[in-house]
């Protein structure tokens, strides 16, 4: 059972509804429309509707309650065993819509075996029509589940894709424990199924899906039908994978001087395709990451990551954590840093000429492209050169000059001039190039 569980939160819709019929299939959202087979009441019969690119509905009314009571055969052993030959890229979705079946309070239980002659259920791929998935209803010789071979290809590592495909599941086992379609919106068995409002995850809570998948009239029935004690799952959100560890001895450094850089140890728990979550983005102070923040994902066995250099000079919120494979996290740990900005590449000067009459300095140089040059000497003291550029100050001097060739006039008795690569749109400067002048 869920209960590693968050508050159940307002949620966006995440694609069309998927169309559930008493023999199963699904209307795919960004994907092949599927609908889910639906029969009569009569049990063992089985039925698929067609694709379409928009909901549809059984073909036929929806058996009543009054109707399946009376023609829909109950299983009779307490140990309902099922055979599957499910590729396991679907294990998570099979055995979540299993588990919710039996923590449901019924007094039949879904086992699985890996004997074909012990098994009353076989679940696998197989022959839909088009349909996502196929289902008989009640007790029945040869009693099957089966899934649409179009999910071969589809990808199970998404979370979406994933609670889906258990949805789909969980409606077919519905039919094969007897029950036919109702019309509650949000009901399991409804033959309009809106997946997405109904069971999928969302970005909000990421990683979670809805602990209720079967509603609670549809557990009532099933109390009703096989004796028991109904069991409500908590309304609210359930982990999809488990929750990583939060990351230990985490600490960021740099951000003036250097790039900023997170340190981490190595974490306890790292469920199978976990990362570093690092995000950041422009702030005065750390709240909320807003949904564009920048997002970067880090292997946890790195133990560090390190910033690209910036080009603002704005303090920026960095926050990491350690989040499951499908962004599921314990709190971010936060910190307010200026960020680094690279500075642009230093100069290169070639050749040099002095003409000691005109008191001028000729030479030849590299410096980065769409950036200027400039040059500045040490008035106090001019047998030295300037260690960084210092704007405004004395000897400053912008370098004219193209194709890599330049001339700039120097005063009288300077012997040493500082040459900076400067970047107009980011107003940062290059480290010293230092060039004795040629004087006499």
């Amino acid at each position: 059972m869920d209960y590693d569980v968050v508050p159940l939160l307002s949620r966006r819709r995440l694609g069309l509804p998927i169309v559930l019929l008493a023999t199963g299939a699904v209307l795919l959202s960004g994907a092949p429309g599927f609908s889910a087979g639906a029969s009569s009441a009569r049990s063992g019969a089985t039925h698929s509707t067609p694709v379409t690119a928009e909901p549809v509905h059984v073909d036929h009314a929806p058996a009543t309650r009054s109707a399946a009571r009376s023609s829909v055969r109950k299983w009779t052993q307490s140990r309902l065993y099922y055979y599957e030959t499910i590729p396991s890229k679907w294990d998570w979705s099979l055995s979540k819509a299993v588990s919710k079946w039996n923590a449901s309070g019924g007094r039949v239980k879904l086992v699985r075996t890996t004997s074909r002659t012990k098994a009353k259920v076989k679940i696998s791929y197989g022959s839909t029509g088009q349909a996502a998935g196929m289902a008989t209803i009640g007790r029945a010789a040869g009693a099957f589940v089966r899934l649409s071979p179009t999910y071969a290809s589809v990808d199970s590592t998404n979370a979406y894709r994933r609670i889906e495909v258990m949805a789909i599941f969980a409606h077919e086992l519905g039919h094969v424990l007897g029950f036919g379609h109702t019309t509650t919106a949000c009901s399991l068995m409804r033959s309009v199924l809106d997946v997405s409002a109904c069971h999928l995850p969302d970005s909000t809570p990421a990683g979670y899906h809805k602990c209720r998948t079967i509603d609670s009239t549809l557990v009532r029935r099933f109390v009703q039908m096989y004796g028991g004690r109904a069991h409500f799952p908590p309304n609210t959100w359930c982990l999809i994978d488990p929750m990583p560890s939060a990351l230990a001895s985490l600490t960021f450094t740099g951000g003036v001087d250097s790039p900023v850089t997170a340190l981490w140890s190595r974490p306890a728990t790292v469920p199978t395709g976990s990362k570093v979550e690092i995000r950041m983005w422009p702030a005065v102070a750390c709240n909320a990451a807003p949904s564009w923040a920048e997002t970067i994902l880090v292997s946890p066995t790195a133990l560090q990551w390190r910033d690209d250099a910036s080009r603002t000079k704005s303090d920026h919120c960095f926050q990491a954590r350690l989040v499951n494979r499908f962004g599921a996290g314990k709190a971010a740990v936060p910190r307010l840093m200026a960020r680094w900005m690279q500075p642009p590449a230093a100069p290169v000067v070639h050749t040099q000429q002095w003409n000691q009459a005109a008191g001028e300095l000729t030479f030849t140089e590299d410096h980065p492209e769409g950036t200027y040059l400039k040059a500045q000497w040490d008035v106090e003291n001019p047998n030295q050169c300037p260690e960084a550029y210092t704007p405004g100050g004395p000897g400053d001097l912008y370098v004219a000059g193209e194709d890599g060739s330049r001339s700039m006039q120097v005063p009288a008795g300077t012997a040493c001039v500082s040459f900076f690569t400067w970047d107009a749109a980011t107003d940062s400067y290059s480290s010293a190039t230092k060039e004795s002048v040629p004087v006499g």
